[in-house]
């Protein structure tokens, strides 16, 4: 946009230059003011009119744009996606079509914005939305404390100090097997930051038996286990590995619980949800 500008600038200026270098000789004293939005020329005889050029108002262009983010409000056909560390708010055409939380792309220009879902291939790979990179370990917690727990991997021990948000759901023990997802800050002292627990032995084995849309445009699985023990999962907020888009019934998928309502069918809020493949 700002280059066409300049480029329409240039040649202004350049067609300028040739009319005072080609005319200026043949100016003769009847040369006549006259005015074009506000600026005036001199209408210098013999030389050629020049055809008038349209101008492009910047203020008023309409951008196209190619954003990738996660929704994380549904108003209407206002849809706030957080990318990055920012937020933006968008008019789209379907908002209805798509979840709290699901990772779409915004495609055409402003006044006719909708939302494509975005394919996400590799799940192995994941980061923070302040682009760190999360890392996974396991192994079982040889120890707790007040401010943390030790952790036997197959690389070695690995110390992790805990808060309130990475470990609610459930009491650490030693003996516990579990995964750690962490992330690394590199500094005079590089250290592993907790992100979240996810205690393995609690894992449930379940077949999604349809997929509904709460009020609020959360995903509500109804999945059942093999026993016949039905579960509605609420995926908001945790960690998953697939596209909400291409989720179906049929799907066999692994929950790690993390808050469980005492209800039938049971209501869960899970920690993790792994799609198997």
């Amino acid at each position: 946009m700002q280059v066409n500008r300049f480029l329409k600038m240039g040649m202004l200026t350049i067609l300028g230059l040739a009319l005072m270098a080609g005319c200026t000789a043949k100016a003769e004293s009847n040369e006549q003011n006259i005015t074009v939005e506000g600026v005036s020329v001199t209408d210098v005889p013999n030389c050629e009119p020049i055809d008038a050029v349209e101008t492009t108002d910047e203020n008023n262009m309409e951008d196209d744009y190619d954003i990738v983010g996660d929704i994380i409000e549904i108003d209407g056909n206002s849809v706030h996606i957080l990318f990055g560390d920012i937020v933006e708010i968008f008019e789209v055409t379907n908002a209805g079509d798509f979840y709290l939380g699901e990772t779409v792309k915004i495609v055409g220009k402003k006044g006719s914005q909708s939302l494509e879902p975005f394919t996400q291939t590799n799940f192995e790979i994941r980061h923070t939305n302040m682009g760190h990179l999360i890392e996974t370990v396991k192994g079982t917690i040889t120890s707790v404390n007040d401010k943390g727990f030790v952790l036997e991997t197959d690389s070695g021990k690995v110390e992790f100090e805990t808060f309130e948000s990475s470990t609610e759901a459930y009491t650490l023990g030693k003996g516990m097997e579990v995964e750690v997802d962490y992330i690394m800050f590199n500094g005079p002292n590089t250290e592993k930051t907790l992100l979240q627990v996810y205690p393995t032995e609690t894992e449930m084995k379940l077949t999604v038996q349809s997929i509904d849309k709460s009020g609020a445009g959360l995903m509500m699985i109804n999945a059942i286990e093999d026993n016949g023990m039905e579960s509605i999962i609420d995926i908001q907020g945790t960690n998953y590995n697939f596209n909400m888009s291409e989720l179906k019934k049929g799907d066999i998928i692994k929950v790690i619980p993390g808050m469980i309502m005492e209800s039938y069918p049971m209501q869960v809020r899970p920690l993790r949800v792994t799609l198997v493949k």
